[in-house]
Parts: C-alpha cells; structure tokens; sequence
C-alpha cells in the first residue's frame, strides 16, 4: 500500500537536500492515510485468508511479487531486507515501512538451489568476472600505447 505521488516525490526530495530526519518524519506522518487498508490486509493475514489473494486484492506495485531476499540483498533498500530476515519460519509474515509506504512481506519458502543451479552460476560469473578482466587489461594496455606512441586523428579521413 504505497503513498500518493505527491507525498512519495515530497519524502524524495528531502532525501535528496540530506534532510532525512524530515523525510522521516513525512513519511511517518503520511502512514496514517494508508492505514485503514493496512488494517484491512493485516486482519485478513490473521484470520488466515489467502495470502496471495490479499496482495492481488490491495497491491498497488505491479513489480511487486515473490521475491528472493538473502542476507546482503541490497536492490529492495535496508527497511525491506531488515523485514525480511526478521521473518523467523515459513508462513510468517512482517511489515515493512518504506518511503513507498506499507510492504507485506511473508516468507513465502526456503530457497532450494540445486548442485546444477549453483554449477551454472559459477559458469556465469566466471565469464562474467573474465571478460570484465580482459577489458580492463585492455584498456590499460590502449592507454600505455596511447601515452607511450605519438599519433594523430584524421578526422576528415575517418569522416568524424
């Protein structure tokens, strides 16, 4: 359940002048006009409705949906990780409060990663992690040539 525009740009740009203790307050301030739908949601997670009928009913971030959070996630800000890895079994379900507004998080199952799985991310991030290395080596090695050799650029000939 997220903020108004309005109110989501105002906490915005007070992050961005540095006045977070401000941010914070608006934020904490704005909770009150979600809160009747906060209490709809939460009451229907205790009375043990379908979770996921509850977050198609009242979510309003189409990106929102299940989620991998591991210790170090970073993508979905601190409130949401700290949430998170509050959650202590499966089924259990938090809140997080975000300058977005409201999250309901629920733990939704451990995380299984097959020996193939992880075999092919260690692939992936080899390559990943050789080919970012292959261009820095090359680009240090243009920048000596360059600093090392005299030339010039014939802009009219290659047409620049």
């Amino acid at each position: 359940m997220g903020f108004d525009y309005d109110t989501y740009s105002a906490i915005v740009s007070l992050r961005d002048a540095g006045s977070d203790d401000e941010a914070d307050a608006l934020r904490q301030n704005s909770l009150d006009s979600l809160q009747e739908r906060y209490e709809r949601v939460m009451s229907g997670v205790v009375a043990g409705e379908d979770f996921a009928e509850l977050m198609e009913k009242y979510n309003e971030d189409e990106g929102n949906v299940t989620i991998l959070v591991t210790p170090g996630t970073e993508v979905y800000g601190s409130e949401i990780l700290e949430c998170a890895m509050g959650i202590d079994a499966v089924g259990g379900t938090d809140t997080a409060v975000t300058d977005y507004g409201y999250y309901v998080l629920r733990y939704a199952a451990d995380a299984e990663v097959t020996d193939q799985q992880l075999s092919d991310i260690t692939e992936e991030l080899r390559g990943y992690i050789t080919e970012n290395k292959q261009e820095e080596e090359f680009s240090a090695l243009m920048d000596g040539w360059k600093t090392e050799y005299s030339y010039q650029i014939n802009e009219e000939q290659l047409a620049l």
